[in-house]
């Protein structure tokens, strides 16, 4: 796992963190026009970004189902339309692991498509696991982030599944993608500091989708789920997160 240390300065405001993934660009399902507003969305806000994997959908002969038959790009063109997309706010992206969708090439030929992706930005590559340790005024949060694999139906079901990450490492916020789903949910524990006994929250997130409704999750019968992706606020004079599923 890779761990990033940044600090920001934001006076009385608190600093803003999309955290976004599952876009497939290169399948017949990408929403690629809220991708591109989403982008702009961000970088007008000046917010920081990390992204989640499964960013390219990288059909392959060799993937399950029919998706090398149905992308509409090949995954050359998908690697420089992300590069293009995200090229205006490069320098807000905090880091980006991989996917199962853009692991298969790797997988296939050992050839690593989000290293490429993150060495043509200059961007920090977690791979499968990644921390930012951030400092925003008086304050200190951390971001846990994994692209994730569950299989449950339900929303309760997901959230079921990624619990077992919050016991695996200490952070203040996990993030996770691969369900499509877009959900926040707060957790907390206690924990020992000195004599006392704090109550310390700990923030899950299920970062959503940029695909229309069709293809492999009609197939399956899986739920429609809500497009977008969340944003995440940390505070500097109190240790505070918010979380935004619509903004």
């Amino acid at each position: 796992m890779e761990i990033y240390n940044w600090k920001y300065k934001t006076g009385n405001k608190p600093l803003e963190i999309v955290a976004m993934g599952d876009l497939h660009v290169g399948s017949s399902e990408c929403d690629l026009e809220l991708i591109k507003k989403t982008i702009k969305k961000i970088k007008k806000r000046n917010a920081k970004c990390i992204l989640l994997g499964d960013l390219a959908d990288v059909g392959l002969r060799e993937s399950p189902g029919t998706s090398v038959y149905e992308n509409n790009m090949n995954p050359a063109q998908q690697l420089e339309t992300l590069v293009n997309i995200f090229q205006p706010i490069k320098h807000n992206i905090l880091g980006s692991i991989i996917g199962n969708h853009d692991w298969r090439i790797e997988k296939t030929a050992g050839i690593c498509f989000m290293k490429i992706f993150c060495d043509r930005l200059g961007i920090n590559y977690g791979r499968f696991q990644m921390m930012n340790i951030i400092r925003v005024g008086k304050q200190k949060y951390s971001i846990f982030s994994i692209h994730g694999s569950a299989n449950a139906m339900t929303t309760e079901g997901r959230i079921n599944s990624f619990k077992k990450q919050l016991d695996t490492i200490e952070s203040d916020i996990f993030t996770f993608g691969h369900t499509h789903d877009i959900t926040h949910k707060r957790f907390c524990k206690r924990v020992i500091s000195g004599k006392k006994i704090l109550e310390k929250e700990q923030h899950m997130i299920l970062c959503g989708n940029f695909m229309n409704y069709g293809g492999y999750a009609e197939m399956k019968g899986l739920p429609v789920q809500h497009k977008g992706c969340p944003l995440i606020k940390l505070y500097p004079n109190t240790h505070k997160v918010e979380v935004k599923l619509e903004w």
